[in-house]
């Protein structure tokens, strides 16, 4: 077998909410639908969980191991908005490119930096699911944020279908397969989302408000306090040397 869908979270475990916004819901949605399309395509997939059921880490990367290829469905939280994905120190990356290149093509916005590993203390891969599934390549992708501004595009299930048909199309061009539309019609294209509005105090003054609303219009981690060095700030350095705010 070659893929295998990771329905992220699930039964005890609800993952990230807001509202009618539950991860795991959503998570176990994704997961089934892009296995059914690749299915339909002749694309071999399976699934670690079919229902609301709790995957401890240990039966879950059981399942994974004996495959080529994983993706693990996510949804994010933290106030921020796009899509994101996470491979391993030991991958390259390119499908992972590849989906957020799909997800863009489509509309729906990404992440400042949406393709990216991580480490542990030891040197090793951060996540459980990159760390103990032996040879199966496996990428994380958040698809968008629960709390953020797109909270309530996600409510809509006609705009989540069309985030994970983005991904059938990525994975039919990284397997080489003639890539047909689902039957129900054309893919979704959503609208470019707008930047919410803000009422803030023109005073000029950098304070935690004003920082906060940057943090909401370029879709990094919302709290309202610049660190150093600051993912917002970052953001907005590199549109001003593109001569593009919007």
């Amino acid at each position: 077998m070659s893929w295998i869908q990771d329905a992220g979270h699930g039964g005890s475990d609800p993952g990230a909410a807001k509202d009618s916004n539950i991860e795991k819901v959503f998570t176990l949605e994704a997961a089934l639908y892009v296995n059914r399309r690749l299915s339909e395509l002749g694309i071999a997939s399976s699934l670690t969980r079919t229902g609301d059921v709790t995957l401890n880490p240990a039966p879950k990367t059981s399942k994974v191991k004996p495959y080529k290829k994983c993706i693990s469905h996510h949804f994010n939280a933290g106030g921020g908005s796009g899509a994101e994905t996470i491979h391993s120190i030991y991958s390259d990356g390119k499908f992972e490119k590849l989906l957020i290149e799909e997800l863009k093509k489509a509309g729906y916005p990404v992440r400042p930096r949406p393709v990216y590993t991580r480490k542990n203390s030891s040197g090793g891969d951060y996540y459980y699911m990159h760390r103990l599934t032996g040879s199966c390549r496996t990428t994380i992708l958040e698809y968008e944020f629960v709390d953020g501004p797109q909270s309530e595009k996600i409510k809509d299930k006609t705009y989540r279908e069309g985030m994970y048909e983005c991904v059938v199309r990525a994975i039919c061009q990284e397997e080489g397969v003639h890539y047909e539309g689902s039957g129900s019609g054309q893919t979704p294209t959503p609208q470019k989302a707008n930047p919410p509005k803000e009422t803030l105090t023109v005073d000029g003054y950098l304070n935690p408000k004003t920082i906060s609303a940057l943090q909401r219009y370029f879709g990094t981690p919302v709290d309202g306090i610049i660190s150093k060095p600051s993912l917002v700030i970052k953001e907005l350095q590199r549109r001003l040397n593109k001569g593009n705010l919007g």
